[in-house]
């Protein structure tokens, strides 16, 4: 079902996240196939971050098919055109290098249609001589689901050309180009820093924020002005949440917010299309 996995790969870890797939996939009931996922795309990369042998990074997402399900969890994707997605790591003499993705990365659903998240192995990267890697998305990026025995309604290939070669583009158009996905993107950077504490203190949470905007908008200085405050306006209603007790955790209340943003463009992308 997924693309043939790098031998690279840690045998052991992949074989664990394998078959909590494939048990989630076969305990699925027969329906419909989810919704084909825009990625949106980060030239400078979403940076992994390993814990317990496996390594994660998150892609901001948004969806391409109103009228299809959406993503419920259990949901494995690939990559629509292979190129459009690699890893650059840094190697151990200090050089940089990137290879295709795909034969290296699962992607899986993490929270509806706004985020995918991106797995691989510590002992992947180790091997590859990586000391940090990064996945870097291209623009017109598209996430495909992956067929399942028993699909009642499958994406059939000519939704996929479909998918791909307008429908993506007209998202870019609406979406990518706006001030709010680039902010959601600044929030997801913003909460893979944060952890899972229930609230942050305002110096921590201030030392947070100082960095991930140094890191991700430090290419793109002429679109700080108009995308930090739409991301700070965030942060500081998180940061009030929290101190209420509104929200069970800051990073949590961070993820809500990218979301609310996505979901909101979804909604524009949505109604720009004929007939919707």
């Amino acid at each position: 079902m997924m693309r043939q996995i790098s031998t690279a790969l840690s045998t052991l870890t992949l074989l664990s996240l394998f078959a909590l797939i494939t048990g989630l996939l076969a305990a699925r009931p027969a329906a419909a196939a989810p919704q084909i996922l825009a990625a949106l795309p980060n030239p400078a990369g979403i940076q992994f971050s390993c814990e317990n042998g496996v390594c994660l990074a998150r892609l901001s997402t948004y969806c391409l098919q109103q009228r299809r399900p959406i993503p419920d969890g259990r949901e494995v994707y690939r990559a629509a055109t292979p190129a459009d997605f690699a890893i650059v790591y840094t190697a151990t003499d200090g050089t940089e290098k990137s290879i295709p993705a795909t034969d290296h990365v699962m992607f899986t659903e993490s929270r509806g249609f706004m985020s995918i998240a991106a797995r691989t192995t510590e002992r992947t990267l180790k091997e590859l001589g990586a000391t940090e890697a990064r996945l870097v998305v291209s623009a017109h990026a598209v996430l495909v689901p992956e067929p399942t025995e028993g699909d009642a309604n499958p994406i059939s290939p000519r939704e996929v050309a479909y998918a791909t070669q307008s429908l993506r583009g007209l998202g870019a158009d609406i979406v990518d180009v706006s001030p709010n996905a680039k902010a959601a993107t600044l929030l997801a950077a913003l909460s893979k820093r944060v952890g899972f504490a229930s609230v942050v203190p305002p110096a921590d949470a201030e030392a947070l924020w100082s960095k991930t905007v140094q890191q991700e908008l430090a290419a793109t200085p002429a679109t700080t002005a108009t995308i930090t405050p739409i991301a700070r306006e965030r942060l500081d209603s998180c940061m009030l949440y929290t101190e209420n007790f509104r929200y069970h955790g800051f990073k949590r209340c961070i993820d809500s917010q990218h979301d609310e943003l996505l979901r909101d463009l979804n909604q524009r992308y949505w109604r720009s299309q004929a007939g919707s």
